[in-house]
């Protein structure tokens, strides 16, 4: 397994969410958790955002083009976004390219 974090988030209630002291943190492991700040988009396009923000730090981190093409052969999502957004609605239907049903009666 590449990382040992558990495999549900109930499995690790005990840890605090706040950040340890200064003498703490001397003699720690590094954390293998992440927190991420997003808004707007649903459950899936913010999980695909923060999984698009790690994959493209970690190419900046190292700077090392075989990381890179690592990502892109296995994903090219990984670090490119998808750029498809939803159509707007347009009058004289309910939807961007549905109509109203027409009435002859």
């Amino acid at each position: 397994m590449l990382f040992d974090a558990p495999l549900s988030p109930r499995a690790d209630r005990s840890r605090s969410d706040r950040a340890p002291g200064p003498a703490a943190t001397s003699r720690q492991q590094p954390s293998r958790f992440l927190d991420s700040t997003r808004r707007g988009g649903g459950v899936v396009g913010q999980a695909e955002a923060v999984r698009t923000a790690l994959a493209r730090g970690i190419v900046e981190w190292h700077n090392d083009p075989a990381i890179k093409d690592a990502f892109l052969a296995y994903d090219r999502t990984l670090l490119v976004n998808d750029s498809r957004q939803k159509e707007t609605k347009k009058p004289h239907g309910p939807g961007a390219r549905a109509r109203f049903q027409k009435s002859y009666r």
